[in-house]
């Protein structure tokens, strides 16, 4: 076996994942939904599954998205926030993908 043989497994790897991904997470309906309630973007948070994040980390998820998505702005985002309580350091990150159809601009 050579690394383009390997290669060739990972892209297909990626491409069934994120084909079960998307038919399990009915994306388009929850797009729909929020903005039936007036929202104008939605995030699809990490959750505790490593496999999942790690598949949502790589830049081909938010570029897949984006083919499915046409004219929905999608983005990785990150956050990491520090809090301390009694002396003690706690550092969090959050992880998310961001879908943006339209601005609050128009809202009062």
């Amino acid at each position: 076996m050579n690394a383009e043989k390997l290669a060739e497994i990972k892209k297909n790897s990626f491409d069934v994942w994120f084909e079960r991904y998307w038919k399990h997470t009915q994306l388009e309906n929850r797009l729909e939904q929020s903005a039936m309630k007036g929202y104008s973007s939605y995030r699809s948070n990490f959750g505790n599954d490593d496999y999942r994040n790690r598949r949502m980390r790589d830049p081909r998820h938010v570029e897949r998205l984006k083919e499915k998505l046409p004219g929905i702005k999608i983005s990785y985002e990150k956050e990491t926030s520090v809090s301390y309580f009694f002396g003690q350091t706690r550092t969090r990150t959050y992880e998310w993908i961001e879908f943006d159809w339209g601005s609050d601009s128009d809202e009062s």
